[in-house]
């Protein structure tokens, strides 16, 4: 075993999950000893029921804009139930009503983010650790599950940003008016946040005189991962107590005669049930 071997294992060995932890070292290895196509993007998402807070897994995307050197991209997307997130960001059920399905604009938003000349793509976003990604690999597995992603990455500026710019928060708006010395309001509208990310981040690289590549490095990840890839469970029954049938049959569940169990009919009306009920096998 030569020395590179041995300070390899030896760091994995600590690691709780080695293999993500080496595909994240090789996600920052890669952008920055590539020729890396960079997008800042951003997604506004709903729940598939009415709560006060998100859940990446579940969530469904309402919204994608993003913006690269070769231009932009967005697009209001129909996720097949109604909004709940109107308040956050303004976009209401008639917004979305013509706009087409979810799966349809995120296939396209994936084939609009390809590399094309460049080796690969790094999708940037505010907080994409804690949520982007996770609302993008959810999605991956509910509608791609098959499909290769080999040379496209998600890095998180959240981190770097807080860190080159010696903002006091790392909240979008704290960093925008540190940086640029001017009240901001963060937009919560995917194009007009990208914009924002992206005029920041290119201004602190050149007041650091670093490449965003090098900045993002350590918070990069593979869009998709074998470790972290989410399970996608294809039993669609649902265990309801019977005092709540009428809460199942609201979320859009339908009754088996057959099994004598609730069911959803849709990926959507799935996502909706696990928020309040357990899959039944």
């Amino acid at each position: 075993m030569d020395y590179l071997e041995y300070f390899k294992e030896y760091t994995l060995r600590k690691e709780k999950d080695p293999k993500a932890f080496e595909e994240k070292v090789d996600a920052g290895y890669t952008c920055e000893s590539k020729n890396v196509r960079l997008i800042y993007f951003d997604l506004e998402t709903s729940s598939p029921c009415e709560r006060n807070y998100p859940i990446a897994s579940v969530d469904s995307i309402i919204e994608i804009g993003a913006v690269s050197e070769q231009g932009t991209f967005s697009k209001l997307c129909n996720p097949g139930h109604p909004i709940f997130t109107t308040a956050v960001n303004g976009i209401t059920d008639d917004d979305v009503k013509g706009a087409p399905h979810t799966r349809t604009v995120l296939k396209a938003f994936f084939e609009w983010a390809q590399p094309g000349e460049y080796d690969a793509t790094l999708l940037i976003a505010h907080n994409a650790a804690s949520f982007d990604l996770k609302v993008l690999r959810s999605h991956i597995a509910r509608y791609f599950p098959d499909m290769k992603c080999d040379n496209m990455y998600v890095a998180d500026s959240l981190h770097p940003l807080r860190k080159q710019s010696d903002a006091s928060s790392a909240k979008l708006e704290e960093i925008y008016r540190h940086v640029f010395e001017q009240d901001y309001v963060e937009k919560h509208r995917a194009l007009e946040d990208a914009k924002d990310l992206k005029r920041i981040t290119e201004h602190v690289c050149k007041e650091k005189n670093i490449s965003c590549a090098h900045m993002m490095s350590g918070n990069a990840y593979p869009l998709m991962s074998e470790t972290m890839k989410p399970k996608v469970d294809i039993n669609q029954y649902f265990d309801v107590p019977f005092p709540e049938k009428d809460v199942a049959k609201k979320f859009g569940a339908k009754w088996c005669p057959v099994k004598k169990l609730w069911f959803a009919p849709t990926d959507e009306i799935k996502a909706t049930l696990l928020t309040k009920f357990q899959t039944k096998f």
